[in-house]
């Protein structure tokens, strides 16, 4: 079952991102004191992450957040961990 970005007062869906491990969308969180997001540092590795140049959907037709790659010069969808953190590579 896909995650679904819950919508708030202004019609706005929260950033849904890839679930590399599960291949599932989630809600990316925010600490519910600090209101900061979630993010999860990734070292760099010798592996590379499979490309994602696709925004998937969820079951409210909400796409996933993405980014630029500049290296690859691609589009990229935003990945995170099962608990919703937004993954950030170390470089």
């Amino acid at each position: 079952m896909l995650s679904v970005a819950q919508i708030d007062q202004n019609d706005k869906p929260t950033w849904l991102a890839y679930n590399e491990t599960t291949g599932l969308l989630e809600t990316v969180v925010c600490d519910p004191i600090t209101n900061a997001l979630y993010v999860y540092g990734v070292t760099a590795v010798a592996s590379t992450p499979n490309t994602l140049n696709v925004a998937q959907i969820d079951a409210n037709d909400n796409a996933t957040q993405i980014g630029y790659d500049e290296d690859a010069g691609t589009i990229e969808a935003l990945r995170c961990t099962d608990g919703g953190a937004l993954l950030i590579k170390i470089v």
